[in-house]
């Protein structure tokens, strides 16, 4: 399971006059990891928390997103989680890998 929470900006947390929370220590002790979402590291931030969430000890992620992280264009690319692998050799790759033994 991976949380989102939005957030106000660090930028505006002092200067704000509505209630202020500290998410991540909340979600701290129950959750495996907490991460605030920049827009030049979306891509890298939610490879982390899928790796994250499905690999070891699964338990939550949660993902804090400021506002005005919220209202931008993802600046990040690139595709960082390997494609997923057969669980089951297919023929080919067998016949592949005999002839290779040989």
């Amino acid at each position: 399971m991976i949380v989102l929470t939005g957030c106000v900006g660090a930028d505006t947390t002092h200067t704000n006059t509505d209630q202020v929370l500290d998410q991540r220590a909340v979600f701290r002790a129950i959750t495996k990891h907490s991460f605030t979402l920049s827009a030049a590291s979306v891509h890298v931030i939610a490879n982390k928390a899928v790796s994250m969430c499905v690999e070891g000890q699964q338990a939550p992620i949660h993902i804090d997103v400021p506002i005005s992280v919220a209202n931008q264009d993802a600046l990040g690319a690139g595709e960082l989680r390997p494609p997923e692998m057969p669980v089951v050799p297919s023929y080919f790759a067998l016949i592949e890998l005999k002839q290779r033994c040989r």
